[in-house]
């Protein structure tokens, strides 16, 4: 074991001293024996004490080395006593159960203390209750993240003055007024469960906040002055019920995203000042961004479909970053509606007509939603856009001036069938989305595209498209016959290399290939069917040779997947392949 660095101890039997090598900086410790704190070697910087370590056991004073800096509980019984943690220790957790039967008291924690967190405090299905006493949380500490039933009450002095990060679980529902928040204090979050509803007052929360998320239960009107100058980022997480709102004044300039997810089923109480049913950062992952837009349409088919009229000046100018979920259908296109430094707008169901300058100057990225089919004028979309995407409804001309000279990534939806002559599109533009093939047929494609996607299914017996040989990257589906399997997946290459061979100037192909394979029971073949995917990654090193990658998905939860190596030959009059399984 001479140089490892890293140990998983699970052997259940007593500890000796020839069992750790010196340059051990990692031990998850799983035995149900005590640690014997002598042959820990002084090189450890992270303990895990798992779940089957001895449960009746404590930790001796002073025993173990002041090397490590941090320590995971996965289960504790006993109480921790002053002086059991090592001096220099910065992280401390426990993440699975823990018994703790009185309050934490001073000088338990180390000085040096810098992240604490607890993640439950069930243990056998008993609940124990977390409580600090003032002075117990370390002066050092940074940040704080206590279990989601912790509840109490925050007196002055509990909170050190040093904390910058707090996160207070869904079980929290006490008054945060009389300066119990640290004045340093930069991030606030709730659980996403949250039962916090509590009315803030100007000057409870510190002006050193820059994050702030609320869970779904607060619904107290936020008025000017409470939120604090120099926030950033304001957040309302699950089906909130916030229905109050936001006047004048009451959210920060410096605000520069905001996530806001109200009920739907609240809508009919919002003021027509209030901002949209979703405000959203870009930040998120699109397909998150997707799923909360789907969410909000199942609601609205139970709810009343109300969403509230967005007026001028009230989004705050720093706003960079805006999403509108999928039941608001307010025109914002008005003057001063959408703030003026706006980079981002994804709109999940707009159905208003662009009017000629009502979008900022500043914006670079427009999402119009799959309802959008209104005609753009020209000059309607500004010229600091690079990305632009239609919905799947969109199906107008798109004549000369519509589309901006800087636009770079472009998506057109399902329904666009217009001529050739109405479908003008930039130079200048790398990155094009189509539905299908279809829709590329005599249009001019820009010399300067690099990427192609189509996004719909192509036959085996597909026509290439005529592309410019600007085009280096092919995305493509493709649906292949039912076949039999002999042969199976160097016929798929086969068809990979056609492609290749057909669209000579691109040197990377990103192919998913669907195709049906009859069904094994007992190592039989039965007359049922199953659908198989393959992902293919095809590079080109030159006209004639290839390196081909393939990834067999499971078909069912027996199969597993499979990766082969192809390499693609081209003669002049044939081609070859050869393939290995990795």
């Amino acid at each position: 074991m001479y140089g490892m660095k890293s140990i998983t101890y699970s052997v259940d039997a007593q500890l000796d001293d020839y069992i750790f090598p010196s340059t051990l900086t990692r031990l998850t410790y799983n035995s149900r024996h005590q640690i014997v704190p002598e042959y820990l070697p002084h090189s450890l910087t992270k303990l895990v004490l798992g779940k089957l370590w001895c449960q009746s056991c404590e930790l001796p004073i002073a025993s173990l080395p002041n090397s490590i800096t941090s320590i995971t509980f996965e289960s504790i019984t006993q109480e921790l006593k002053p002086g059991s943690l090592p001096d220099n220790l910065r992280s401390l957790k426990f993440t699975a159960r823990y018994k703790f039967t009185t309050t934490i008291t001073p000088n338990t924690l180390p000085r040096s203390l810098t992240k604490l967190k607890f993640a439950t405090d069930f243990y056998l299905g008993q609940q124990f209750q977390l409580l600090f006493a003032p002075g117990s949380l370390p002066d050092t500490l940074q940040t704080l993240i206590v279990s989601e039933s912790f509840n109490q009450h925050l007196e002055d002095g509990i909170l050190p003055q040093s904390l910058r990060s707090l996160y207070l679980g869904s079980g929290f529902n006490q008054s945060l007024s009389g300066n119990v928040l640290p004045p340093a204090l930069e991030k606030l979050s709730f659980g996403k469960s949250s039962t916090f509803n509590q009315e803030l007052q100007p000057g409870d929360l510190p002006q050193s906040l820059r994050f702030l998320q609320f869970g779904p239960q607060f619904n107290h009107m936020l008025h000017p002055g409470v939120l604090p100058s120099m926030l950033e980022t304001l957040s309302f997480i699950g089906f909130s019920r916030y229905n109050h709102i936001f006047v004048s004044g009451s959210l920060p300039d410096s605000l520069t995203i905001m996530i806001n997810t109200f009920n739907l089923e609240s809508f009919h109480r919002h003021s027509r000042h209030c901002p949209s049913q979703s405000l959203c950062s870009i930040n998120l992952l699109m397909q998150d961004l997707y799923q909360r837009a789907s969410h909000h349409y199942l609601l609205a088919n139970n709810s009343i479909n109300y969403s509230p009229q967005l007026v001028a000046n009230v989004l705050p100018s720093a706003l960079q970053e805006l999403v509108f979920g999928a039941s608001f259908d307010q025109d914002v296109f008005g003057p001063k509606v959408l703030p003026p430094n706006l980079k981002t707008l994804i709109m999940t169901q707009c159905k208003q007509p662009i009017i000629v300058g009502s979008l900022p100057s500043t914006l670079t990225h427009l999402n119009l939603g799959e309802a959008f089919n209104q005609s753009i004028e020209p000059k309607a979309l500004p010229s600091s856009l690079t990305r632009l995407e239609l919905g799947d409804m969109f199906n107008h001309p798109l004549l000369p001036g519509v589309l901006p000279s800087s636009l770079k990534w472009f998506r057109l939806g399902k329904q666009y069938d217009q001529i050739a002559e109405s479908t003008v599109l930039p130079e200048g533009l790398t990155h094009l989305l189509v539905a299908s093939l279809t829709q590329l047929k005599d249009v001019v494609l820009p010399s300067s595209l690099d990427d192609l996607e189509i996004e719909n299914e192509v036959s085996a017996d597909f026509q290439p498209p005529a592309i410019p040989a600007s085009v280096k990257t092919l995305w493509m589906n493709a649906k292949l016959p039912a076949v039999n399997i002999q042969n199976l997946t160097n016929r798929q290459v086969s068809f990979v290399s056609t492609c290749a061979a057909s669209l000579p100037n691109v040197t990377t192909h990103n192919l998913r290939i669907e195709y049906s394979v009859p069904r094994y029971v007992r190592r039989r073949i039965t007359s049922e069917i199953d659908t198989r995917q393959l992902t293919v990654q095809l590079r080109m090193n030159d006209q004639y040779h290839g390196v081909c990658l393939v990834r067999k998905m499971p078909v069912n939860s027996n199969d597993t997947d499979a990766l082969y190596l192809h390499t693609i030959n081209f003669d002049n009059t044939e081609q070859a392949t050869t393939s290995s399984k990795k």
